[in-house]
């Protein structure tokens, strides 16, 4: 695992949870209103279902062949926090 280090130098693992909840509440509900969403909003604008669909799918098949290398690089090379 690793330790967040504070820009004090101490470790504060309540913000780092924090942080991390936060981050992955909001990114989910930003990812979680597209989909039901851009549906209507494609016909609204004129975009047809199957733009629509591409549109949703290069989401999900970039995340498909993004997340295993990301993961293994951050497995290999840890997180890196910037203070």
């Amino acid at each position: 695992m690793f330790a967040a280090t504070a820009p004090d130098g101490g470790s504060d693992t309540r913000t780092v949870v924090a942080s991390l909840v936060v981050g992955v509440f909001f990114g989910g509900m930003v990812g979680g209103v597209a989909f039901p969403t851009l549906p209507r909003l494609g016909s609204v604008l004129g975009f047809s279902a199957l733009i629509v669909g591409v549109i949703l799918a290069i989401n999900r098949a970039t995340r498909m062949v993004v997340n295993a290398p990301a993961g293994a690089l951050l497995d290999r090379d840890g997180v890196r926090l910037s203070g």
